[in-house]
């Protein structure tokens, strides 16, 4: 239970086991749904999510804390789902892109909460995981979230002249030019609507 207290927003069975590094999870989240302290949403698009009630994963998130290891689980947090987006990303340009741009837009929370974390301790990781959001921000509705996360990114270490870091820039330019265009688009439909 402290261990899915780093979870925003609900997990599938993959990020449990994977952030919680426990082989026999299903079985343990059956018993935690059994007790009420889990709820379990089954009829997602996707696949089951489960959820904690806002009071218990606070509770379950303090006891994380008292038990030293809130570190190592929000640091496998983050590899879980920067391992996620690289593996979405590819998939925004084909067939996939309805199902990967779900399953990213699902685990947004999740997402927003491993870049934040990220800037406390892994930056790499954190602007690695930006780059591969990219696309991601455009399709589910998030450009300006995205827009701003790039600048936050871009902001650490600036001397760096890396492959992330051209991928940064390139993405931070094309959701500028991108909010400008809607900027545009709007501004001209209040300019129709005026004139009628």
């Amino acid at each position: 239970l402290r261990c899915l207290s780093v979870f925003v927003g609900g997990w599938t069975l993959e990020a449990a086991e994977s952030v919680c590094e426990n082989a026999d999870m299903l079985d343990l989240l059956t018993r935690l749904v059994d007790k009420s302290l889990v709820a379990v949403d089954r009829e997602h698009i996707n696949e089951p999510r489960y959820y904690l009630l806002e009071t218990i994963r606070q509770y379950a998130r303090e006891k994380l804390a008292e038990s030293g290891e809130g570190e190592k689980v929000r640091a496998r947090h983050l590899d879980h789902f920067l391992k996620l987006a690289q593996r979405a990303e590819p998939e925004l340009y084909g067939a996939g892109q309805i199902e990967w741009s779900q399953k990213l837009e699902d685990e947004h929370e999740n997402l927003r909460a491993a870049l934040e974390w990220s800037l406390q301790v892994n930056i790499a990781k954190g602007q690695q995981l930006t780059a591969a959001l990219c696309e991601s921000w455009v399709l589910n509705g998030h450009p300006s979230e995205g827009y701003e996360w790039l600048n936050k990114m871009l902001a650490m270490n600036p001397e760096e002249k890396t492959l992330v870091r051209a991928k940064l820039l390139s993405g931070a330019g094309w959701l500028a030019n991108w909010l400008r265009l809607e900027q545009q688009i709007v501004e001209r439909f209040c300019l129709a609507s005026i004139q009628l």
